[in-house]
């Protein structure tokens, strides 16, 4: 007889939402899903064949998709989590200027020139390269991102793509 330790499942931090035309609408956590799964109001899509499962999997963890089909999406995507934690998570937790491990965030585009607090004009940044930057635009400063910052419709885009190979 095995014990609740038996058998560790991966439970997923968050489950991509879809609406009826299987446009992308954003990600919620996977508590609110499952409810929104067990009230009704969401399927669970099955991302191989986009087909539509008719009862939960055998294992609720395997839920990464669900569909809301009385849903559509008014263009923009919302990602879970709030502030400083959702840029480190993105960026890795590391430095976007010099690769190395980051704890703080940076506005690419400084406010004190006008740049906006939003999710693609932060970045993750390490103490010293943040100092160094400082109140200047990376041009300014002499610096380069590693990389462009990704909207959340491609971090999410990029997330379906995944669960669909998978």
């Amino acid at each position: 007889m095995g014990s609740r330790g038996d058998t560790k499942e991966f439970r997923p931090r968050s489950v991509l939402v879809l609406d009826a035309n299987g446009a992308l609408m954003g990600e919620v956590s996977f508590a609110k899903a499952v409810r929104a799964v067990v009230s009704g109001r969401a399927v669970v899509l099955d991302p191989r064949q986009w087909t539509r499962l008719d009862s939960l999997p055998v294992s609720i963890y395997l839920i990464s998709v669900i569909l809301f089909p009385q849903a559509h999406a008014k263009g923009k995507i919302k990602l879970l989590g709030k502030g400083k934690r959702v840029i480190l998570r993105r960026d890795g937790f590391r430095c976007q200027y010099c690769g190395k491990h980051a704890s703080t965030i940076d506005h690419v585009q400084p406010r004190c020139q006008g740049g906006p607090t939003s999710y693609i004009n932060l970045v993750a940044a390490c103490l010293v390269c943040n100092n160094a930057k400082s109140g200047r635009t990376p041009e300014q400063a002499g610096m380069t991102l590693l990389r462009p910052v990704p909207s959340p419709r491609q971090i999410l885009e990029e997330r379906l793509a995944l669960a669909c190979n998978m």
